[in-house]
């Protein structure tokens, strides 16, 4: 403490003897080396990159827990076919239970949550490695389900039973969930089926059934996860809607950047209509009669005939007929069949599509065309010939029968003139870099700076005099040496043959850049003739004598 003490003063002592101007800048520098020193803290403290769940994960599910944590606005990044966030694990916990929520989590999350629970110790027991295992295993779980909407606590107890060898009997897992909800919260179907398929997901083994779900006052089933209806119907439109979007965005994977999106059209009623279609009648009874009649040549008829030419027409034979009659009599049976028609409540009825072609693929299809020309003519005819493939694409998965149900355009995704360079395109890990460490690095170089400034005025203001010039009264007449002048060591001041008193060396002080060294000298004069009138006040006057007498 009495060293901190001593250097706050010296260092007070220090300031006083500068200039406005210095003070100002040693400020400067220690607020620079106080926001670089708090920048450092403050990244130190940040959490870095921590994985979702240690497992793979599709395409499919990637793009789905993407697009929810964009939805959240957590920021999240892809490394291989892992997905990593910004955070402790606590974020991670939390950000589970967003997913686990809204049904974005993978069927089977065991993997990822037994390298969570794993407990590697060769000094153990396979037995008490397991029971550790499954003891971490409910602790990650509960604190999981603790994050989940309008539940106040929970705890999990699973039992994971020892994995037979070849040809023994499968082992079957088992849950009990005891969750206790906030004030005025209750478990409805869909928060219970929630909570259900996060654990079925996450224990190995785990079926629906053998899940128990409780909150103290009663016992609620979980639903089975193949069933097909949620609870809600806007859940249910939801879920139609992706899955019909999953499949347009499978079929179009084909072009980066392609925007779907899907509008489906449910029953809101339920409603059973029947149809009777009749078939042909059956016949009782049918006959059919043939006549046909044959008359007499023209050229065979008796009596005279006139000396002329013949026609044509008198040359055939005599003129012949047939007729037929059919009678056909029916029984009056027909066949009938009778259909009936359920439309349930959420029923399908129209499925609608709209597909948005990022301008870069058209051009694209351009490059591979060897067309050099990227005019909007030019897109807009390339257009007229990918649009209507796209959507006869479209068009048969989502059985649409109407063109009006499939809605295909482009949009700008890129202007031309703003296009990345293939240099820039070829350095995306140094510009991610600057991203994330460029405020960091300017708060480095900002302390760097500030401490250099403040060595450098230290060295500066610790610059010493090799000793003082001599005391004449010449000099002191003067105000101070002479320019040029150099004094010695030591130096007498007399008043002629007596001696007054010796002046020695003094300690050099901290010079600052607007004082001069003859304004230097001269407060070192008078601070030594302060210390003589201290001493021996009658001296100091004798002397003054003596110069007015010389004078």
């Amino acid at each position: 403490m009495e060293f901190l003490n001593a250097q706050a003063k010296y260092i007070a002592q220090q300031l006083r003897t500068m200039s406005t101007s210095q003070r100002l800048a040693i400020a400067l520098a220690v607020v620079g080396v106080a926001v670089g020193m708090w920048g450092f803290i403050r990244w130190g403290s940040q959490s870095e990159w921590t994985p979702l769940l240690d497992q793979s994960f599709t395409g499919e599910q990637i793009q789905q827990i993407q697009a929810e944590l964009a939805m959240a606005g957590v920021p999240s990044k892809l490394e291989g076919d892992r997905i990593f966030i910004k955070g402790d694990d606590d974020t991670r916990r939390q950000l589970t239970a967003l997913l686990a929520q809204r049904g974005a989590l993978p069927r089977d999350t065991s993997l990822g949550y037994a390298a969570l629970a794993k407990d590697d110790n060769v000094f153990e027991s396979a037995e008490k490695t397991q029971w550790k295992q499954s003891r971490g295993l409910e602790s990650e779980l509960s604190q999981v389900l603790r994050k989940f909407r309008g539940i106040k606590d929970a705890q999990v107890f699973v039992e994971v039973p020892k994995t037979r060898g070849f040809g023994g009997k499968a082992a079957t897992s088992r849950a009990s969930i005891h969750v206790t909800l906030l004030e005025g919260e209750s478990l409805d179907k869909q928060r219970v089926g929630a909570i259900a398929n996060f654990v079925v997901g996450a224990v190995r083994g785990l079926a629906v059934e053998n899940v128990k779900i409780t909150d103290g006052t009663r016992f609620y089933r979980a639903p089975d996860a193949s069933d097909a209806m949620p609870a809600e119907h806007l859940d249910l439109q939801r879920q139609q809607e992706q899955h019909y979007a999953t499949k347009i965005a499978n079929q179009l994977q084909y072009i980066p950047g392609v925007l779907v999106n899907v509008h489906a059209i449910l029953r809101s009623t339920d409603e059973q209509t029947q149809q009777r279609v009749y078939g042909k009648p059956e016949v009782d009874k049918e006959s059919s009669e043939t006549e046909e009649t044959n008359g007499p040549s023209n050229a065979a008829a008796p009596g005279v005939r006139p000396n002329t030419g013949r026609g044509l027409a008198d040359a055939g034979s005599g003129a012949s007929s047939t007729r037929e009659k059919s009678e056909t009599s029916m029984n009056g049976l027909r066949d009938q069949k009778d259909t009936t028609v359920v439309k349930p409540k959420g029923y399908v009825e129209k499925i609608m599509a709209s597909v948005n072609v990022p301008r870069s693929y058209l051009l694209k299809v351009l490059e591979a065309q060897g067309t050099n020309d990227t005019s909007a003519a030019a897109v807009e005819k390339i257009a007229a010939i990918e649009m209507p493939k796209i959507k006869d694409l479209v068009k048969p998965l989502i059985n649409a029968t109407e063109d009006e149900q499939v809605v295909v355009k482009w949009f700008h995704d890129v202007a031309p003139e703003a296009q990345p360079t293939t240099e820039l395109a070829q350095q995306p890990a140094f510009i991610a870099m600057a991203k994330d460490y460029g405020p960091q690095a300017g708060l480095a170089l900002l302390a760097a700076f500030s401490l250099f400034m403040v060595f450098r005025i230290a060295k500066k203001g610790q610059a010493t005099f090799s000793g003082s010039g001599p005391l004449s009264p010449a000099m002191a007449g003067a105000g101070g040496w002479s320019s040029g002048s150099r004094p010695t060591p030591l130096d007498m001041i007399s008043t002629g043959p007596e001696t007054v008193g010796e002046v020695g060396e003094v300690d050099g002080i901290m010079v600052g850049h607007e004082v001069d060294e003859g304004m230097v000298r001269t407060q070192q004069i008078i601070n030594q003739i302060n210390q003589l009138v201290k001493e021996d006040p009658i001296a100091p006057a004798s002397i003054i004598e003596s110069w007015i007498q010389n004078e």
